[in-house]
């Protein structure tokens, strides 16, 4: 079968002040496919003329499946390229995943020209639809998959479990030679997937359930990675990019230390980008970290101040965070640490978040490190979201439907999720935001 792949985009996706990385899901699902044999194309870069006719032609172009993967932001994007898709070719099959699908699969199918949702991991169950599509068989038996019915019904199949340790560690790597020639700088590639903890305002899919690859295992997958991706890529700082695109890489700080050891062949040609959470910096991990070149380990901070901290259920104290960022600092860390709060929680007052604008820049001129900011945005699958209505936040999932307006632009609804705030405050916060920016550029 011919495949093709999409995530659709305009701008590009930044990491801590580097130019965009590739989308590592297409990049893996494409080397699953590949190893059952079936041809594949990628998408990956931003288009401006994601929906001009010409690109839509040759996006379906002899495609038998299409896949557009999304997540709430780019969602809009998928809603009107599937349709485009459709209209361009009528008998394809067309195959959407990703956070926001999955979240609201039937939901999907009724809004959009789609004919499959794939929820929650694709390892197995992309395959299996191939597979199915192919043979002319029934869905029925495809867990985690969401289909019309020869009747036109939309059926939802139980959920498929999720990917243990070792069927993560078995899948190929990422079919980086696929990559678009002198596009990118480098690689984004996970050692781990899901989270052990539970941030109200945190959408990741799989809260609580942290699976992590051996260090031996990753250290083979990135250097099978990088041997695909390398001839392919520009390098400008000298060294090829490497995010590892974990959501919490330092979970388990025995693994930090032995894969920093394992990738020590690799000093001098890869930059490492990584999340990193306060409370489980080590000096052990700090010391072997420093023997590598870092561009980014950001921390997720989100509050400075006590009570902020514990209404987000971080499970960071104030303490932790200064230790950290004293670790980082003494082991020449500070340079690429980024502090990341976010502001204007529903709860929040203007005072709130000046406490929290004072500790940033508090961290900044004792330990160095840099301030990253950005307003609270209630995502779907977030424990936020789902209790917006107790927190009286005006919010639908048809909000997310608008193929042409963007509701995050949208001033009253921005001033509604923050009803503790007046326009004077909010002016009066961007001012100190701008300060803060002439104080740490980066």
């Amino acid at each position: 079968m011919r495949i093709s792949l999409i995530f659709p985009q305009i701008t590009d996706v930044m990491r801590g002040g580097d130019r965009r990385l590739p989308p590592n899901a297409l990049f893996y699902l494409a080397a699953i496919l590949r190893e059952r044999g079936h041809e594949v194309g990628v998408e990956p870069l931003p288009r401006e003329d994601l929906f001009a006719p010409g690109f839509v032609r040759s996006l379906v172009e002899g495609c038998d499946l299409l896949g557009i993967s999304s997540n709430s932001i780019n969602w809009r994007f998928a809603l009107k390229l599937a349709l485009l898709a459709r209209a361009a070719r009528p008998d394809m099959r067309i195959v959407l995943g990703g956070i926001h699908a999955s979240l609201f699969p039937e939901h999907a199918l009724a809004v959009s020209a789609a004919d499959y949702v794939l929820r929650g991991e694709a390892e197995y169950t992309l395959p299996e639809l191939v597979n199915a599509i192919t043979a002319g068989k029934g869905f029925e038996a495809i867990a985690g998959l969401t289909y019309r019915d020869r009747q036109g019904a939309v059926r939802s199949n139980p959920a498929a479990p999720l990917l243990t340790r070792e069927q993560l560690a078995n899948q190929p790597a990422p079919a980086f030679d696929l990559l678009p020639e002198n596009e990118y700088h480098g690689i984004a590639i996970e050692s781990a997937r899901g989270c052990a903890f539970n941030c109200v305002f945190c959408s990741i899919p799989y809260h609580r359930s942290f699976r992590d690859l051996s260090a031996e295992a990753f250290a083979r997958r990135l250097d099978a990675s990088l041997s695909l991706a390398e001839p392919r890529l520009i390098s400008p700082f000298g060294k090829t990019s490497v995010y590892i695109l974990d959501d919490c890489f330092t979970t388990s700080k025995k693994r930090v230390v032995e894969i920093f050891e394992r990738l020590s062949p690799l000093n001098g040609r890869v930059r490492y980008g990584v999340e990193a959470r306060a409370d489980q910096v080590t000096e052990a991990m700090a010391q072997v970290m420093s023997a590598n070149e870092f561009w980014l380990i950001q921390m997720g901070l989100e509050s400075g101040y006590p009570e902020g901290l514990r209404k987000v259920n971080k499970g960071l104290k104030i303490e932790d965070i200064e230790r950290a960022c004293l670790i980082l600092r003494d082991h020449g860390l500070a340079e690429a640490t980024d502090y990341a709060f976010i502001i204007g929680f529903p709860w929040e007052s203007r005072d709130d978040c000046l406490k929290t604008l004072d500790f940033a820049m508090y961290l900044h001129m004792s330990y160095g490190g840099h301030i990253s900011l950005a307003w609270y945005e209630p995502f779907p699958g977030s424990p936020l979201w789902d209790r917006r209505q107790e927190e009286g936040l005006p919010l639908t999932r048809e909000m997310y439907d608008d193929a042409d307006h963007d509701w995050r632009e949208d001033p009253d609804i921005f001033r509604s999720i923050r009803p503790k705030l007046t326009w004077d405050d909010f002016l009066e916060i961007e001012e100190i935001i701008a300060a803060l920016a002439a104080l740490d550029p980066k």
